[in-house]
């Protein structure tokens, strides 16, 4: 059985790499407008699928909440499955989420955030891979992968909230 970083870990992890890690603020990406998040019959190319609606991103965010609180539940698992992943284009969506912390320099307080939906992001990707290759089986905190090469594209900032959409590569 794999098994991913506690929540007290990913945490500590978290907060490590944004003390460590400045990065120099990006200027977000426009989404990409055409497509679906589910494809057509036939094969599709990754530049084909589009980006989720904002609805989309809530229900993906949504099934994460649910699958959070209720680990052990592969329905849940399949349904963010069904939704996340595009297998004829080998794409897979993930959202990460991180509180905007209070900081002097609010660049520097919107790069950590940024940072850690990031990493939010890719520890879900790396469930979703993880599911999919085992038929949903594994529950919700037993996963420890990296997955490299994810690309932000879409990031939307609140007063206190940072979300990013990651697609990664299905692999």
């Amino acid at each position: 059985m794999k098994r991913i970083l506690s929540p007290t870990h990913f945490m500590l992890l978290t907060f490590l790499l944004c003390a460590c890690t400045e990065r120099a603020e990006q200027q977000p990406r426009a989404p990409e407008t055409s497509g679906t998040l589910r494809t057509s019959e036939g094969a599709a190319t990754q530049a084909e699928v589009r980006v989720p609606t904002e609805a989309e991103v809530q229900a993906l965010i949504e099934l994460q909440d649910r699958i959070m609180l209720q680990p052990q539940e592969a329905t849940l698992r399949r349904e963010l499955g069904g939704k996340a992943i595009v297998a004829s284009a080998g794409v897979v969506w993930s959202v990460g989420r991180a509180k905007i912390p209070a900081a002097a320099s609010q660049s520097v307080a919107l790069s950590q955030a940024e940072l850690v939906a990031r990493i939010d992001a890719s520890r879900w990707a790396a469930y979703l891979l993880e599911w999919h290759k085992n038929d949903y089986a594994t529950a919700f905190g037993s996963v420890l992968a990296s997955v490299p090469g994810g690309e932000v594209v879409s990031k939307v900032v609140t007063d206190s909230t940072c979300v990013v959409l990651l697609k990664t590569r299905l692999q």
